[in-house]
């Protein structure tokens, strides 16, 4: 194909897992030439050297924040450590998630007793499809500063944001051509790491590997949900924390001035015993109410998630057999994937 703009020839892919996607974007980066391929194009003019891949599976982490699931890849060159990560959608948490991913690289990065200043550079990258700071830049690099001063702190943490819509001119051709790949699945004729990549990538849609890309996918939406259910239920639970503290804080100050008035008027040990009585009287009310609020929150929560799980198992299971039906997959290829045995598979249709 030619595009007549900038008379290139090229070739447009439709994948429906494209390379932009997480689980793709883990599963074939897990190869070191793609790694080199894709530094080399967003820093130009430095040449690296073979690197090491840190794990060779992929797999769905659970951040700490319990507020996403990662799917990064990470590798050194012998002097740089790197962590890079495909984002597509601005979740407003860059920075925040930059510093987790950076703590989380030094702890896995430093042994026990090891000196700090062995520490290697750390570079976390993010290829954003996306313009994260508004400014039109390919590549935003960050490091430490003093912002009075204008000093730089040598502490070797580095952070890339990489923006794929750019329209920056006078791009280096590599980066100019991972971005058309990233934004419109293009390659451009003679890009023969692009090239290399689409294979992988390929590999990845074809007809034997569909399927297990649409498992990975349904754990890795799973995964996501429930982070995002205990993200929100510990939010509401920390609220309620607070406001109970708070509360109870109020409660005591005011109840003490009270007290303190009314021990002068009528006798101290007349007013300790009434502030007694009333204190716990209205603890055991107010406790006993949100007690029963919590409990109440607690259960709805836990039903709609254990009833979230139980229908897209059920979803799964029925897809499965909609297989079968079609023809589509073997019986005892659907039971397998199901965990059953096949009587179990055909009675869970009945």
């Amino acid at each position: 194909m030619k595009n007549a703009a900038n008379i290139i020839n090229y070739t447009k892919r439709n994948y429906e897992y494209p390379f932009t996607h997480k689980l793709v974007f883990a599963i074939v980066m897990k190869d070191e030439r793609f790694c080199k391929d894709i530094l080399e194009r967003i820093f130009p003019d430095r040449h690296v050297r073979n690197i090491r891949l840190h794990g060779t599976e992929v797999s769905l982490i659970p951040a700490v924040d319990a507020k996403s699931v990662r799917l990064d890849v990470q590798f050194d060159d012998g002097d740089n450590w790197y962590d890079i990560e495909m984002q597509n959608a601005d979740e407003g948490n860059l920075p925040r998630r930059t510093r987790y991913i950076h703590s989380a690289m030094d702890i896995e990065a430093l042994d026990r007793g090891e000196r700090f200043d062995k520490l290697p550079e750390s570079f976390v990258i993010f290829l954003c499809r996306f313009d994260y700071l508004g400014a039109n830049k390919a590549v935003y690099s960050f490091k430490t500063f003093d912002e009075k001063n204008g000093l730089k702190l040598d502490d070797g943490v580095h952070t890339i944001i990489v923006n794929s819509r750019s329209t920056e001119p006078n791009l280096p051709s590599g980066l100019k051509n991972l971005f058309s790949y990233m934004n419109d699945m293009i390659i451009p004729e003679g890009d023969d790491g692009l090239t290399a990549l689409d294979e992988a990538v390929m590999r990845c849609n074809s007809e034997e590997r569909r399927r297990e890309m649409w498992t990975l996918d349904q754990e890795f939406k799973m995964l996501e949900a429930r982070a995002r259910a205990e993200a929100e239920f510990e939010g509401r639970n920390k609220g309620m924390r607070e406001g109970l503290a708070k509360g109870m804080e109020e409660g005591l100050a005011k109840g003490m001035e009270e007290g303190r008035v009314k021990g002068m008027e009528e006798g101290r040990v007349k007013g300790m015993e009434e502030g007694l009585a009333k204190g716990m009287e209205e603890g055991r009310v107010k406790g006993m109410e949100e007690g029963r609020v919590k409990g109440m929150e607690e259960g709805r929560v836990k039903g709609m998630e254990e009833g979230r799980v139980k229908g897209m198992e059920e979803g799964r299971l029925q897809m499965l057999h909609q297989l079968v039906e079609e023809g589509k997959l073997d019986q005892k290829v659907a039971a397998e994937y199901a965990n059953m045995s096949e009587v179990q598979f055909l009675s869970s249709n009945e």
